[in-house]
């Protein structure tokens, strides 16, 4: 039962200076774009969606939807820098 949660790693070559942590890795079972969506849905939607009738109520329709669309573009934004800061690093 543990095993699916090992990691297969090698080791690094002292000759090449250019590490790259995605070639370099192997994983028995990896993630799926289509995995790591829905985690990501059920994380973010899972609780927030149980608060939003609620939320809505205190501020109204349209300032609702406004400050909806305007977290979830920070939240996508935010998103983006963290993978793309995972690839740098």
């Amino acid at each position: 039962m543990y095993d699916l949660f090992r990691l297969k790693l090698t080791t690094r070559k002292p000759e090449n200076d250019c590490y790259n942590p995605f070639k370099e890795r192997i994983i028995e079972h990896p993630n799926s774009d289509a995995g790591a969506l829905a985690h990501l849905l059920k994380c973010s939607l899972g609780t927030g969606i149980l608060a939003m009738p609620h939320a809505f109520r205190n501020a109204g329709i349209v300032f609702g939807f406004v400050i909806t669309v305007l977290i979830g573009v920070v939240c996508t934004h935010c998103v983006h820098i963290l993978v793309s800061s995972s690839k740098v690093l």
